[in-house]
């Protein structure tokens, strides 16, 4: 909602904006939530580029694209006014290259759900982007009653594996663990019997 509510605004303001995330589906999924948030014309104003979506110029006022579709395509980022990076925690470097292609384009945001990194890379976002506009928690959102105050269960899962790599650990503990896993799936068809939203 908020990179749609900032796109609004800069289409209103006539200028030209670049909306870059991390993976195809999301070029979809934004796409998709425009729609839901009643926005009828946005065909008008919008090309995609990554995955099917070959188109590989920024002539629409707002263009949609992956960071790895247009990375390299410095010529791209000339005219833009407005920058938004979704999900910018995730890929520094990238992050850093493409603020520097972005030269003009006076606006430039990274929005984040996840803002804090364990390898110091902040520094290199806030270089490209600018510093920390806001930063709201958990904590603000469910006092301002836009999220649930979560219940926490513990279940205990017996079946634990040792492995040298976090890698490993993840893999045989979390992806392939099949204790676990089957807990979650019998919690989730309860809760969905009872008619309770789910998110796993």
């Amino acid at each position: 909602l908020t990179q749609y509510l900032l796109i609004r605004y800069f289409l209103s303001k006539n200028l030209k904006i670049v909306l870059l995330v991390p993976r195809v589906m999301l070029v979809e999924q934004m796409y998709s939530d425009f729609i839901s948030y009643g926005w009828v014309d946005k065909d008008d104003y919008t090309v995609k580029i990554g995955g099917d979506n070959t188109v590989k110029n920024f002539t629409a006022p707002l263009t949609i694209s992956t960071w790895q579709s247009i990375q390299g395509s410095p010529e791209l980022f000339t005219n833009i006014d407005a920058l938004i990076i979704d999900e910018a925690h995730v890929a520094a470097v990238v992050t850093e290259e493409i603020g520097k292609q972005a030269v003009n384009s006076y606006y430039r945001l990274g929005l984040s759900a996840t803002p804090f990194r364990t390898d110091n890379q902040e520094i290199r976002i806030e270089g490209a982007l600018g510093r920390k506009i806001i930063q709201v928690s958990a904590s603000d959102l469910i006092e301002r009653g836009y999220l649930v105050q979560p219940k926490i269960f513990l279940c205990k899962v017996n079946d634990f594996f040792e492995a040298k790599t976090y890698a490993e650990i993840y893999n045989l503990n979390i992806v392939n663990n099949w204790e676990r896993n089957y807990r979650i799936k019998q919690f989730s068809e309860g809760f969905m019997l009872n008619n309770r939203p789910t998110l796993i």
